[in-house]
């Protein structure tokens, strides 16, 4: 055990220590504070002298976003971050120009058998019903029919729920056709099964 004298010498190097942490840690506080100081004037004063870029898509009146060309990085008028969102109408539209640019060999061939037919389309359609948005492969207008040419991921449970949903709305709400075809199928029917398929069997 240890003595009196001895316990009162440990209490009191230990109250060092604590002494010490407590001013390391008050140093480290100051120090962090002058550096997020000296940062944020260095971007106030970049700011006031740079040219001001105002962000695509923003009115030039009514506090809109400006942003600073800040090398290292860009505060707005409203200090936070600006990342441009698409609104509903743009991301369906650029959607529908990447699916149009880049289609699937099987879409391409199923397209030439419907031109091959004389039968009008429309490839990557847009439909809405009540805020719900798609986009179909092909819309048939004089047969109001949908057609899809369904890829291997279309096996996937979470997208056979989405196509359950999506084929509801098409049928039941917007009085629609829906035909689907794997991939497979769009390449190898003939002209004479699809004219068929197209006017009589799909419901």
């Amino acid at each position: 055990m240890m003595t009196p004298e001895e316990e009162k010498l440990q209490y009191e190097a230990w109250l060092v220590r604590q002494e010490k942490h407590k001013a390391k840690a008050e140093t480290d506080k100051k120090r962090r504070q002058a550096a997020r100081t000296a940062r944020r004037a260095s971007i106030r004063e970049y700011n006031r002298t740079a040219k001001p870029e105002r962000q695509k898509g923003h009115k030039k009146s009514g506090g809109g976003s400006i942003r600073f060309a800040c090398p290292a990085r860009y505060i707005n008028t409203r200090r936070r971050k600006v990342k441009k969102r698409l609104n509903k109408r743009e991301f369906l539209d650029e959607a529908i120009r990447r699916l149009r640019a880049t289609p699937t060999g099987s879409e391409v061939e199923f397209g030439k058998k419907l031109d091959e037919l004389g039968i009008k389309h429309i490839f990557q359609w847009e439909f809405e019903h009540k805020g719900y948005c798609g986009i179909a492969d092909y819309y048939l207008q004089a047969y109001n029919l949908v057609i899809e040419v369904d890829g291997g991921y279309h096996t996937n449970i979470d997208q056979t729920e989405k196509d359950v949903v999506r084929d509801e709305v098409l049928r039941k709400h917007m009085k629609h056709r829906v035909l689907r075809l794997e991939n497979g199928n769009a390449r190898e029917i003939d002209l004479k099964e699809l004219r068929y398929l197209v006017e009589f069997k799909a419901a």
